[in-house]
C-alpha cells in the first residue's frame, strides 16, 4: 500500500531488516 515508499527506504537503506519477530511473523 506503500510500495513506493517501501521500494524508495529500500534503496536508501540496502543494509536495514526488520526484526526477526516482526519478520517472520
Amino acid at each position: 500500500k506503500c510500495i513506493k515508499q517501501w521500494e524508495k527506504f529500500r534503496k536508501e537503506h540496502p543494509n536495514w531488516k526488520p526484526p526477526e519477530t516482526d519478520w517472520m511473523d
